[in-house]
Formats: structure tokens, sequence, C-alpha cells
């Protein structure tokens, strides 16, 4: 048998709602875990790309150790060589 509800019968249901107390602790929860989220769905993919990044940078360092004669240079000391040969040209 199919039911009909009124609206006399809806408005007679009651609804109980937690205190606003409560609620407001419940919202700074569901807050809370929003950021996380968020924070997690942006930094993840940013975290992944650097060490990506810093996976190929040292990937490529390995592969040039042997034309640097065996010894590892900084970027650092590579621009003062450079810096040196440009000086006496």
């Amino acid at each position: 048998m199919c039911s009909v509800w009124s609206v006399y019968t809806i408005e007679q249901i009651e609804i109980p709602l937690p205190s606003l107390d409560v609620q407001k602790r419940y919202a700074d929860v569901l807050d809370n875990f929003e950021q996380i989220c968020n924070d997690l769905s942006i930094g993840l993919p940013a975290e992944i790309e650097a060490r990506q990044k810093q996976y190929e940078f040292y990937r490529d360092l390995l592969l040039t150790f042997a034309e640097t004669n065996g010894s590892l240079v900084t970027d650092r000391q590579t621009d003062r060589q450079t810096d040196r040969q440009t000086d006496r040209a």
C-alpha cells in the first residue's frame, strides 16, 4: 500500500538537532578535515614534482661524473671556472 504524506504530517515530524556548541565543534572538525584534504591535493603533487627534479639532478650528476675527471664539481665551482675562463678571453 502506498502511503501519501501530507504537508501537515511532514510538519509534525521532529528532527532532533545537537546543541549549537556541538554543531560548532562538528563544523570545526569538518573544516580541519577539508583543509587537510586540500593541502594533500595541492602539496602532494608539488612534493612529487620536487622529488622528481631532485632525482633527475642527482641522476645527471652521477652520469656526468666521468666527464669531470672523477671529481664532483658544484654549480658554484662551475660558475667560478666559467667566470675565470671568460675573464681570460
